[in-house]
């Protein structure tokens, strides 16, 4: 038997296995044996909850002083990236190193650690975002026009 006999089997084989490796993580079948598109077969639209639930931490975020250090040092931090991609890494991987030993949230008690997650958050405004939206959003709460 020559190399090139068993060669199609091999082929056959490979792409049987990698359509069934696909078809598990959920990717349609049809898009595989023609090549188009392969999208996961999942609902892709977020529940309402999950809306809320990203604008009430968008808006927690903006308003958190730490935003704006994070905002302040990014175009630092994305031209050392460019420069030095792996140094970078390093220096995360180190911090992560540090904070793993240290563990430094053990020094914290747990009113101190909600003190600083709220430092500087408008919770009341946040609420208030909060039910405006959910209000906005059901057909019931909208006011009929006047006139």
């Amino acid at each position: 038997m020559s190399d090139s006999e068993s060669l199609p089997g091999a082929r056959e084989k490979l792409a049987r296995s990698r359509a069934e490796l696909l078809l598990a993580m959920g990717y349609q079948g049809d898009d595989l044996v023609h090549g188009r598109s392969m999208a996961p077969d999942v609902d892709a639209r977020p529940s309402l909850l999950a809306k809320l639930g990203l604008g009430v931490l968008a808006r927690w975020w903006t308003r958190h002083p730490l935003n704006t250090a994070v905002e302040v040092s990014r175009p630092l931090l994305d031209r050392y990236a460019h420069r030095h991609p792996g140094r970078l890494v390093a220096y995360g991987a180190g911090v992560g190193g540090l904070l793993v030993i240290l563990k430094p949230w053990r020094l914290l008690s747990l009113a101190t650690v909600v003190t600083l997650l709220f430092k500087g958050s408008d919770i009341a405004a946040t609420v208030t975002s909060l039910v405006g939206s959910v209000r906005s959003t059901d057909p019931r709460n909208q006011l009929p026009p006047l006139g």
